[in-house]
């Protein structure tokens, strides 16, 4: 992600700050507006937050406000821990946040939200107009006042007997209690019991009709229900499991929770959700039909939304029956959802639902209420009903992957609990069919999936369908839909390499360790080249005013190296922000003389953010495409550098960020110079002309800027689409590409891939990019470059982007540092669902991408992993959990000796050379290197299968193996140390099968098909098959 000026080089997909809100004033307040003024008669809300630690100042700020992060005060009048303060609005539709010391922090209890716009999320609330009074926050639902009651526990005769059931196990004991919003999240009120020793904890609770959220506490630990039909955010990076009591209950009362099956002095009781692990439960969902009639012709119709994490490329919605309307059924359990269509790349709100919710870019998402009017979908596995909603039929490569020269995967996928058996039914070269039965071979939340390799040439011509296999029904899948006869061979799918090219991935950076370095921070080793603001673009902001203070922009070198405190707070601002100004001198001299560290370290692979001409310490405002800032080194100084990498084994990518330039490019200061009269005049989007002769308050009025950041104009790609509307075009034949900008930009490969030697590039923001342009990009780096590797910078679903005519992986943040940050840094979640959303990476992505994906825990866009842990060894555990993992893992500089930072740019602090003088730093280097060397020991480790074995509440164990090795990892994410039995027997391990642990030494033996272990807190054991 590029970083800017003015707004602290912040992300906007980070947390909003107290300097980002304003910018979201302008797209949020309107809406609101309209709101408030056409709903009339106020009503008082109570705004509640009982924050973890007592701030020096509480407030609450949002659009009915003007996200005035000073103005409305909350107090603790009682010294409950509890803040509030008392709102007259108008009926209608808010977001906000609370403001504590600065921070901005989200409603935990909220039961919607909306975009920041920034990565984060604004809470939303919707102020009736039938009440006089709403309590909002940790009270939430609560209306105070004569008529009304709260929801909480209660003894009326409308409450529903509520069982809450938690299994341990016979064998084990436990203090196990539910907390949610139904007892003010009381920890230590509602305790389970488990009078008859079965190891089923029970408790009963008569709740009143409506919403609720809960979570059990375990000795301590707080563990969601994974078996909930749904969950909301708690807050802190985790999930609340939610339950909707009924007015109606068919039967005595309702049961949750997690248990293998229910005691049967609960018989007539309505089990929600579904049962735990060695159940055959059922899996209640509902049908939802979405429909979508457009104006005129259209190619492609998506549907997103918070049911499919807002991939705007997943869901597709067809016209089969050619009226005109477009349709998709989903599978969604009860709830409540927001969406919008995505019709040809544009975002489209579907004006006919029931209710709306603010979308942070100053529209609005549909809203639809999942409830018990919608037809129920069982989901069964012998019942003879196969669902088939939801299920992709499109052959890519996630339905069919050649391997290599020799074979062929095959995949496909079902709803989970549904089908009991999958076949493929192929014939080849145009022999006769042939039926194989497909493994199952991993789940996820949704679904479960289903694989066959065959060992034919990729050269083959393949005629296919899948069948599915139920209670005695079959039903097969094509690529016109599911059948309930076998097709043709010519209504088969069909597979050559004229229409699926094989894709692969580059071997060596399959066996590599990513180590990525802020070139600034790294290391000064020239001071030579250190910044001396000569440059026209620095001139008048290189000096501080008489004051000595300014709130602007003040370039300016540090000159002691290890003094980062003005990366917190600067001293030569008065508004407390941090110093977004400052260089330190490192440079491609400091990372030559420091590459034996590297090499012995274990790094193959080093990344760096972008070394081209800019006028910022992170160069995301490149000045010339084709120059290395003069700062970091000259030509012939990074050619010696990339030969002595070379030498030693390491490679090299660099950033691009190729969405803008910045201002100071030299096509966009001809333009600023001669208007329409320039030759770049078309390399950018323009508005208006003239500029004002005084500073531009809003850039993008004049001309197409990233987020209207007035220093990074977007280049103009299409000459035939505004900016927001040319990114999602593949077809170039679809488009009216400006060939001049395309040209240049096509020079970069050649320059930097054949003239400098490197070896990849990271493609910054790809998805703000056409993706036309990528597969020019592909081709001209595989003309000069084969081998190179490719990587895009994209934080949700990468599969639109990812093959032989794109990208070969993505930075992995969406199935790797997301999860990893919930279940480890921040403890907020169970291993099983940890596993539930890690899965998907591995199952919808080709394997070959799989195996180089950018598996990272923190970068330059965030905060340091160990600052969000505040923990040492959660750090070592994401460590460990990175070298044994699928993909390439990456270290970002200064992880390996435990560097601290918070947002940008605290988190690019300069590395603390010396640090094998600090036994902190020093403990942490070691493991890193440890956990390292084993990883290049082991081949299983970095290409092989991956099989999840143990999830038992946070202890989490996994198999990798390949033909050489078999190993067993294990982790513990606890605070307590646990003894660990992980079953085997049906792993095909046999009793007497010998381990020994790597990592901590000491050998283990399967016995009774378990292997025994003891891990102690935060810590892992990597055990090999002897």
């Amino acid at each position: 992600m590029k970083r800017f000026f003015g707004l602290g080089g912040r992300s906007m997909f980070s947390i909003a700050s107290a300097a980002v809100v304003v910018i979201l004033l302008s797209i949020a307040v309107t809406a609101s507006a309209v709101d408030k003024v056409a709903a009339g008669g106020n009503v008082k809300v109570t705004f509640t937050f009982k924050p973890d630690t007592r701030p020096n100042a509480l407030f609450v700020a949002g659009t009915f406000n003007n996200w005035n992060s000073a103005q409305d005060r909350m107090t603790d009048t009682n010294g409950d821990g509890i803040y509030e303060i008392t709102l007259e609005l108008a009926p209608g539709s808010y977001q906000y946040k609370f403001v504590a010391d600065g921070k901005w922090i989200e409603d935990p209890y909220s039961e919607e939200y909306a975009p920041d716009g920034y990565g984060g999320k604004n809470s939303v609330i919707v102020v009736p107009k039938d009440k006089k009074v709403l309590v909002v926050g940790i009270g939430a639902g609560e209306v105070k006042g004569a008529a009304e009651t709260s929801s909480q526990a209660s003894g009326s005769s409308k409450a529903v007997p509520v069982v809450f059931l938690f299994e341990v196990g016979k064998q084990k004991s436990a203090e196990v209690y539910v907390a949610g919003t139904f007892n003010g999240w009381d920890q230590n009120r509602d305790k389970l019991e488990d009078e008859d020793g079965d190891g089923i904890y029970e408790r009963v609770l008569k709740l009143e009709p409506g919403h609720y959220e809960y979570k059990f506490v375990r000795d301590g630990e707080w563990i969601t229900d994974t078996s909930a039909q749904e969950f909301a955010d708690d807050g802190f990076g985790g999930q609340n499991s939610v339950l909707n009591v009924p007015t109606e209950v068919k039967g005595k009362g309702i049961v949750v929770g997690m248990a293998s099956r229910v005691p049967d002095k609960y018989k007539g009781f309505v089990r929600l959700g579904k049962a735990e692990a060695g159940t055959t439960g059922k899996k209640m969902v509902k049908l939802v039909i979405f429909k979508y009639k457009p104006q005129g012709a259209v190619g492609n119709v998506f549907l997103a939304g918070t049911f499919n994490d807002w991939n705007e490329a997943k869901t597709r919605m067809t016209d089969d029956d050619g009226d005109g309307v477009y349709e998709v059924t989903l599978l969604l359990p009860v709830g409540r959802y927001q969406y919008k269509f995505v019709v040809d790349g544009k975002w489209i709100t579907d004006e006919s639902a029931k209710a709306f919710a603010d979308d942070g870019f100053g529209g609005k998402n549909s809203v639809i209420v999942v409830d018990d009017s919608f037809p129920d979908a069982v989901l069964e596995k012998g019942d003879g009903l196969i669902r088939t909603e939801d299920i992709p039929l499109k052959m890519d490569y996630s339905m069919v992957n050649p391997l290599d020269s020799t074979k062929i995967e095959f995949k496909t996928r079902a709803h989970t609990n549904d089908i009991e058996e999958a076949r493929l039914i192929y014939s080849v070269d145009g022999k006769g069919l042939e039926t194989v039965d497909m493994k199952p071979y991993g789940s996820d939340n949704v679904y479960q999936y289903y694989r066959k390799v065959l060992n034919i040439p990729y050269t083959s011509e393949v005629y296919f369908v899948f069948e599915y296999m139920d209670g005695g029904k079959d039903v097969y899948a094509t690529p016109h839909g599911f059948a309930d006869k076998e097709p043709s061979r010519n209504e088969m799918f069909f597979y050559s390499e004229k229409v699926l090219e094989p894709f692969f991935t580059p071997d060596w950076a399959k066996d590599g360790i990513f180590y990525q370095i802020f070139c600034d921070r790294f290391y000064n080793g020239d001071k030579s080249n250190d910044q001396d603001f000569h440059e026209p673009y620095y001139k008048g902001k290189n000096k501080l005013p008489p004051s000595g203070r300014t709130n602007g922009e003040y370039f300016h070198f540090v000159k002691q190296w290890g003094n980062v405190s003005g990366l917190m707070r600067s001293p030569y601002r008065t508004d407390g922000k941090p110093d977004y100004y400052s260089f330190y001198g490192g440079d491609i001299a400091g990372v030559m003389q420091k590459l034996q560290y590297l090499k012995e370290l274990g790094i193959t692979i080093i990344y760096f953010n972008p070394l081209t001409e800019g006028v910022s310490n992170h160069k995301y405002d490149p000045v010339d495409y084709l120059k290395i800032d003069p700062h970091f080194a000259d030509e012939a100084t990074f050619i010696e550098f990339v030969k002595k990498a070379h030498a030693l084994g390491i490679r090299i990518i660099v950033d691009m960020a190729l969405n803008h330039t910045g201002d100071w490019h030299f096509a966009f200061v001809d333009t600023k110079k001669k208007g329409p009269k320039s030759k770049y005049w078309n390399w950018y989007e323009w508005k208006k002309w003239p500029l004002p002769s005084e500073d531009v308050k809003r850039p993008c009025d004049y001309y197409a800027c990233w987020w209207c950041f007035g220093h990074l104009p977007s280049l103009n790609y299409d000459l035939s689409r505004p900016d927001n509307a040319e990114n999602m075009v593949p077809d170039i034949s679809k488009a009216d590409p400006n060939w001049e900008v395309v040209n240049y930009l096509l020079k970069i490969p050649p320059y930097w891939l054949g003239k400098l030697g490197i070896d990849g590039f990271r493609l910054d923001v790809p998805n703000e990019v056409p993706l036309w342009f990528w597969k020019l990009f592909r081709k001209k780096v595989d003309e000069v470059k084969p081998n190179a590797l490719l990587v895009g910078e994209l934080w949700g679903n990468a599969m639109p982007w990812l093959g032989p005519d794109c990208f070969h992986s993505t930075m992995n943040y969406k199935y790797f540092r997301d999860p990893v940050l919930k279940f480890i840094a921040k403890g907020s979640e169970s291993a099983a669902q940890f596993d539930g959303e890690i899965a998907p990476g591995r199952y919808i992505y080709p394997i070959q991408a799989v195996q180089v994906m950018m598996n990272l825990i923190d970068s330059h866009d965030t905060e340091r992993f160990v600052t969000t842990a505040g923990s040492d060894d959660r750090l070592m555990l994401a460590a460990l959990f990175q070298m044994t993992y699928v993909g390439i893992p990456e270290i970002y500089y200064g992880d390996e000796v435990g560097l601290r930072g918070g947002k940008d740019p605290d988190d690019r602090r300069t590395f603390p050379w010396g640090w094998e003088k600090n036994p902190r730093r020093k403990k942490i280097h070691d493991f890193y290197r440890k956990v390292i060397t084993i990883r290049h020991k082991y081949e299983a480790l970095r290409t092989g299968d991956f099989e999840t074995l143990l999830t038992d509440g946070k202890v989490y164990a996994y198999l990798r193996s390949d033909d050489e090795n078999r190993i067993l990892v294990a982790m513990n994410d606890n605070y307590s140390a646990k003894s660990v039995e992980v079953p085997l027997g049906k792993h095909g391990f046999r009793d007497g099968a010998k381990f020994a642990d790597e990592l901590n030494g000491g050998t283990y033996t399967v016995t009774d098909g378990v292997v025994k272990l003891e891990l102690a807190p935060f810590k892992g054991a990597i055990l090999v098959e002897k």
